[in-house]
């Protein structure tokens, strides 16, 4: 369950704590996506990490080999976040 709590004009929510593994990228990945990640990681979902957003924009999904993906629910496309604090990504549902 999650709890949220009222703090003044705020509210908090403690989400569960799933840090993601690192893993190999896999030729189904690659396929499926169109371009190689620069890093992949495995938590509940699959999470992608490229160079920078328009490697994601530029991307032409596969979703038939999407859903033959069988790690994670779905996929979690972010650029790489050295640098300037920023959160920029896109959910692909593989089911």
């Amino acid at each position: 369950m999650l709890e949220v709590k009222k703090e003044e004009d705020f509210y908090t929510m403690d989400f569960p704590n799933r840090m993601p593994c690192k893993i190999n990228i896999t030729d189904e990945i690659i396929e499926a996506l169109g371009k190689s990640p620069l890093e992949a990681y495995l938590s509940r979902d699959l999470v992608l990490i490229y160079s920078k957003e328009d490697d994601i924009k530029e991307l032409k999904p596969d979703f038939a080999k999407l859903e033959l993906l069988t790690d994670g629910l779905g996929t979690v496309l972010t650029p790489n976040g050295k640098g300037e604090f920023k959160l920029n990504s896109l959910f692909l549902n593989n089911n």
